[in-house]
């Protein structure tokens, strides 16, 4: 137990400060997409069937998990977005992205059912997201068979990833998160959708040839759309952002930029000199060089709600970072290992940063993550 302690203690992400910031905070946000209205009926009953002893963010979790496993049936049995896995794990994955989502819409619910609100749910909830709208884009380009189109790829999950960082960009900025008329809801349907009908007709539907001009692939058509819709709510992030004079934690509003630019440079760099590993270990490329943006946006998270300006480094920075310099100086290490070992490092750091923040929070607010008070307070 000593140890454990000692451990605990080397690892703190979050000061004292910090946390006694975090007892002020209090979740806000603003707008509803489209589709969210239409769904809100069936998460109020569904919540209803749910155990009154059952934690929010085990319901959470739970979404989570299985988010995770029917991703990874796709993602590991096609490593360079083919579209070559079985139709039956599109099809799981579809059933899983319904299960996050569902459950996702009723944690809140839960903890207000309950009244075991915190701020341990909303970081929970919104960490969760991070990482499952990585595998959502990776899910996304096997599905369609992207990988005749690698750049295209790639910007697609610049675009995607960077958005998600944007919407809290915009809480660290005027403290609230805003969502537009088309968000997460219509994106996991929409990809829901893709997945169940590639699982049915395989991932040749999308190089379909639509009629216009000389012809244009059905694939192109749909990365157009997705990437026109995402400019779009990017643009509109950016307005917001920039409408403001300082950050909540009263700083500038451009101090998330310099690990955006960190993020995304690399990327582009190592693209253009090696383009090859894209196209023949896209996974492998994409867990090494764009996963670091899902750590950014949770440490981005933890700044909005602590109130802290946001830090301008993070040591997963420096696994693209070597890369680069292995590549420069020739790949005096071999490519293709190098990268696997990125890989690794930037999924453990994720999750190491996860679990720390939800220990330290916990023993913070005296609570447990995954139990909650039983019959709940009235």
């Amino acid at each position: 137990r000593s140890n454990h302690r000692v451990c605990m203690e080397a690892m703190k992400v979050l000061s004292d400060a910090q946390l006694r910031r975090l007892n002020e905070h209090k979740y806000s946000a603003q707008g509803v997409s489209l589709l969210e209205p239409l769904f809100q009926p069936f998460w109020r009953w569904l919540v209803t069937t749910v155990p009154l002893w059952l934690a929010p963010n085990l319901i959470t979790f739970v979404g989570l998990v299985v988010n995770v496993a029917t991703s990874l049936l796709v993602v590991l049995s096609d490593l360079n977005n083919e579209g070559k896995a079985s139709g039956w794990m599109y099809v799981a994955c579809a059933l899983g992205i319904f299960v996050y989502q569902s459950l996702d819409a009723i944690d809140g619910k839960q903890a207000r059912r309950t009244h075991s609100n915190n701020q341990l749910g909303e970081l929970f909830d919104h960490g969760c997201d991070a990482i499952s709208i990585f595998l959502l884009v990776m899910v996304n380009l096997s599905a369609t068979g992207m990988v005749d189109m690698p750049y295209t790829s790639l910007l697609f999950v610049l675009v995607l990833l960077s958005l998600s960082y944007l919407y809290h960009w915009q809480a660290y900025v005027h403290g609230t998160l805003h969502f537009h008329i088309v968000d997460v809801t219509e994106a996991q349907l929409f990809s829901m959708l893709i997945f169940i009908c590639t699982g049915l007709f395989g991932s040749e539907m999308w190089r379909l040839q639509i009629p216009v001009g000389e012809g244009v692939m059905l694939k192109n058509i749909l990365a157009l759309g997705t990437l026109s819709f995402t400019a779009w709510n990017i643009v509109r992030a950016l307005q917001i952002i920039l409408d403001g004079k300082k950050s909540i934690a009263g700083s500038s509003i451009y101090t998330p930029l310099l690990p955006l630019l960190t993020f995304a440079a690399p990327v582009v760099c190592y693209a253009a000199s090696s383009p090859q590993i894209l196209h023949s270990h896209a996974l492998i490329f994409h867990s090494a060089f764009s996963m670091p943006i899902t750590k950014l946006t949770i440490k981005i998270m933890i700044a909005v709600m602590t109130k802290t300006p946001l830090a301008a480094f993070d040591s997963i920075m420096l696994g693209p970072g070597l890369a680069l310099l292995n590549l420069y100086l020739g790949t005096p290490l071999p490519e293709l290992y190098l990268l696997t070992g990125i890989a690794v490092f930037n999924v453990t750091s994720v999750l190491v940063l996860c679990v720390v923040v939800c220990v330290q929070v916990c023993q913070h607010l005296n609570i447990h993550c995954f139990t909650i008070p039983y019959p709940p307070p009235s």
